[in-house]
This record gives C-alpha cells, structure tokens and sequence, in this order.
C-alpha cells in the first residue's frame, strides 16, 4: 500500500495576501498541510502568546501545529523561532471555524480561491 504525501498548499495561502495584514508584514507561508496550516476561514476566539526575546531584524520562521481540529472549533499551537533556530515566541490560539458561504454581521465573508 503506498502513502502520498499532502499537497504543499502554500502558495494558494500566500495568493489570499494582498491587501492584508499578512502583505504589510510581509509574511510568506513556505509549507502549508491539512495538519500545519491550512483549514476553512476561521476567527480567533482565544489568543495567548509569550514573548521570550526582542528581534529587531533578520527572518523568522513560525511553525503551526494543531492541538485539537475539531468541526467548529480548533486549537493551534506555534512557535516562532531565528534564523539561528533560537525560540523567539510562543503561541496558542482557539479558532472558531466559518464555513464559506457564512456572514458575520451582515457582511459576506467570501471563500478561499480553489
């Protein structure tokens, strides 16, 4: 029985930048999977993050993992790290899972391209 590996599916999650947050910063996904970044539109219900140590410059990269991938709700854990591989920050976040066609406060919230 042969396995295939998922999809790298991070350049669709980079297409869905600009205009956003995401441009200004000038963040770039480098690997995205069911299991490391990408599921439906989702809105952060929880948020917390430690800060370890300052960066003024240079490259990070965040590592996103689920703890839970529930229908509705999920939990994600990440770490952010240097370009020496130093832990920079912590995070966990609860997300509330939207289906596409939903509308939050009267406002379509679109979908992402297929």
């Amino acid at each position: 029985m042969s396995t295939q590996a998922e999809p790298n599916l991070a350049d669709l999650v980079n297409a869905t930048h600009p205009g956003t947050w995401a441009e200004v910063l000038g963040l770039k996904v480098v690997h995205a999977t069911r299991d490391e970044v990408i599921g439906k539109t989702v809105v952060g219900l929880e948020n917390h993050t430690s800060f370890i140590r300052a960066v003024r410059e240079g490259v990070l990269r965040g590592t996103a993992r689920p703890l839970t991938r529930g229908r509705r709700t999920q939990v994600w854990e990440v770490s952010i790290a240097d370009a020496k591989g130093a832990l920079v920050a912590t995070g966990r976040v609860r997300l509330l899972v939207i289906e596409p066609d939903a509308s939050v406060a009267g406002a379509a919230l679109g979908s992402m391209p297929a």
